[in-house]
């Protein structure tokens, strides 16, 4: 769930990191940046390490997105994590 690490594996994600002093865990913030949809300013609203984590977006620039909850649960699988 680091966010640096996020625009490897998501490649239309182009930029993505903490923005709060506090990281991975509940109320902290990152800003994505992410190509044709624009930047997001986001706080996490559940962080459960290796389970779950939700996010909300607080701001953005982005002409088509409003609002957004994502809500991601992780499961072990014998190659890797499935989200």
């Amino acid at each position: 769930a680091e966010p640096t690490t996020w625009p490897k594996w998501f490649r239309q994600m182009k930029a993505c990191d903490w923005s709060t002093p506090q990281r991975a865990c509940v109320n902290s913030e990152r800003v994505a940046q992410i190509a044709m949809l624009g930047t997001f300013r986001e706080r996490f609203l559940v962080w459960d390490e290796q389970e779950r984590f939700v996010f909300t977006i607080l701001e953005t620039n982005s002409p088509l997105i409003e609002a957004v909850v994502e809500d991601y649960r992780f499961e072990t699988v014998p190659d890797g994590t499935r989200l």
